[in-house]
């Protein structure tokens, strides 16, 4: 069997990574204690598909991971086995993906999945939340406009209380900062000043480490 990518628990006690032991090339996921002994298969039956990706909550009790049937979709699993719960919308258009991992994450205290879907209208791509347990999601971005969207690279703050990120909601590629609680209890909150079209707020941008303010730049003048 052949190995592909391996990461260690938070926790030091459990070793999670993809293989193919059962079917030469179909790489699933895999957990043992790192002393040793018996591998656990993690994932649910791959009737099709792959697995492209996986994360470590940080706590180090669960497992994510993400299957490519045409389109992304994401699973979590209890580190040491179990049924595995689909996050995203069943039978919905999946998540967006990428392997520098810019358009998913987990909350520091391991509790939600943030990600980013096109989940209710097709390429309109908005900001979500969903208990790593499963159940619904819900919608941290604002209303958008016909083309409007969320933007990969959003980050979560420190204390994992709020997501903060980039959209276009009112006028496309007019981007412009926002701010939301990631337990999705109030509506997001824009951080920039109103831009008018040909403006934008940059790419990058930092949360303090007290998660009390975040710093960006912009062409808003």
């Amino acid at each position: 069997a052949d190995i592909r990518g391996f990461e260690i628990a938070p926790t030091g006690q459990r070793i999670v990574y993809l293989a193919d032991r059962d079917q030469d090339e179909v790489f699933e996921l895999y957990s043992t204690k790192i002393g040793g002994g018996p591998s656990v298969k993690l994932n649910a039956r791959l009737r099709a598909g792959r697995i492209v990706d996986f994360f470590l909550s940080p706590r180090g009790r669960d497992v994510v991971y993400v299957v490519e049937i045409g389109t992304f979709h994401v699973f979590s699993v209890p580190i040491d086995g179990g049924p595995a719960v689909q996050l995203n919308l069943r039978g919905g258009r999946g998540v967006e993906f990428d392997l520098a991992r810019t358009s998913i994450a987990i909350s520091p205290d391991s509790k939600r999945l943030l990600y980013l879907a096109d989940q209710e209208v097709r390429d309109r791509i908005e900001l979500y939340a969903v208990s790593l347990q499963g159940g619904m999601a819900v919608k941290l971005s604002p209303p958008l406009a016909a083309l409007g969207e969320v933007y990969t690279g959003f980050q979560i703050s420190p204390d994992g209380e709020r997501v903060v990120f980039r959209a276009d909601p009112v006028l496309d590629h007019v981007d412009e900062l926002f701010s939301a609680l990631i337990d999705g209890s109030q509506p997001a909150v824009q951080l920039s000043s109103a831009l008018v079209s040909g403006r934008n707020v940059g790419v990058r941008f930092h949360i303090s480490p007290d998660s009390e303010r975040a710093v960006f730049g912009a062409d808003q003048e």
